[in-house]
């Protein structure tokens, strides 16, 4: 039953909404880690996703809010030959290469992909010492 309703979600939403606001004009090119595979894809991309992450809030301690601005590219895991886009994959979108950091599956036949542009190593975030330790005054 899973796989009919992920088949019917695809025809009815995934499908139109790539197809309406994919990537058209320039295509996305897909290169897997390894290089044994690479297709041309459709996909939903955003250069400048802004996350926003809550920390803190707890025992009347007011939160800390963390931004970062990362490209993300959202598409069809049906496109992909291996069944879906595996962490440092490489994705050529609007001239530019990017670099798959995470794979965010929905579990319905849609992805998130959060990338790194060119061969910028995995971004990590860099805490300072008092963030680090924040028990230590």
């Amino acid at each position: 039953m899973d796989e009919d309703w992920n088949e019917i979600l695809d025809d009815l939403v995934h499908k139109p909404c790539s197809d309406t606001f994919g990537e058209k004009k320039q295509s996305i090119e897909w290169k897997s880690q390894d290089g044994s595979f690479q297709e041309i894809i459709i996909g939903i991309f955003d250069d400048a996703y802004m996350k926003v992450d809550f920390l803190g809030g707890e025992d009347g301690i007011s939160p800390n809010h963390l931004t970062a601005s990362l490209p993300i590219l959202g598409c069809r895991l049906l496109q992909f030959p291996l069944g879906y886009p595996a962490q440092g994959d490489v994705f050529i979108i609007r001239a530019k290469k990017y670099v798959c950091q995470e794979v965010r599956n929905d579990s319905h036949g849609w992805v998130h992909l959060v990338l790194n542009e060119g061969d910028a190593p995995m971004e990590k975030p860099t805490l300072s010492a008092k963030e680090e330790k924040p028990w230590e005054i």
